[in-house]
């Protein structure tokens, strides 16, 4: 847990492979905020992954982080499996290959993300962002469960009529943006999607 302030992970994995994170709970202070979208770099997430391979997380909770739960940029042969999320401010999990990690390149990307909770996050509950994983190494998304998530969104963005603005924008609990390829989403459960602004199940963009 950090209590006083939020400008590093609690764990930080770069240019490794072959780790596991198993059997731990992350319970960040509820009453404690931290906005990322206004202030990102006092924002950090609970668990960052950047260009490694073979990492494993199973087993773990992590609660309240205030920014994304777990990030993971420009890494192969990611498992996150039998894991709860919730109430993140921004995203439960998101899986990324786009450039922009302290600099680095972007690359394939392929993970199995099975049989995990995500619940009641602010924004996307998990998000693929620009994955360009290969038809022989997808990514599997399979057996998890969404409630609640996309319920405020933090991104304030829309207007009326799908204007640019200052109001908050719909979405979806899943989110694929940014030319996601080979992806294999399947018997996942996505409930309770009932926030004002409008939340779906799976959101598609560009």
């Amino acid at each position: 847990r950090r209590d006083d302030n939020y400008d590093k992970e609690l764990i930080t994995i770069r240019e490794s492979s072959a780790i596991k994170i198993y059997n731990l709970t992350f319970d960040e202070n509820e009453n404690q905020p931290c906005t990322p979208v206004n202030n990102p770099e006092n924002c950090k997430g609970t668990i960052l992954i950047s260009n490694s391979q073979d990492i494993s997380i199973d087993k773990i909770a992590i609660n309240h982080s205030k920014e994304a739960s777990v990030e993971v940029y420009n890494s192969r042969k990611i498992s996150i499996t039998n894991s709860n999320f919730v109430n993140a401010y921004l995203f439960g999990v998101i899986l990324s290959s786009a450039s922009g990690e302290h600099g680095s390149s972007a690359s394939t990307v392929s993970a199995r993300v099975e049989n995990n909770l995500f619940r009641d996050i602010k924004s996307n509950g998990f998000v693929l962002y620009q994955t360009q994983a290969t038809e022989n190494d997808p990514i599997i998304v399979k057996g998890n469960t969404f409630i609640n998530n996309h319920r405020e969104n933090v991104y304030l963005l829309c207007g009326p009529s799908g204007q640019s603005g200052n109001e908050p924008c719909p979405g979806g609990q899943l989110y694929l943006a940014n030319d996601v390829a080979n992806v294999k989403i399947e018997s996942n459960v996505i409930k309770d999607g009932s926030s004002k602004i409008g939340t779906g199940g799976i959101e598609f963009s560009n």
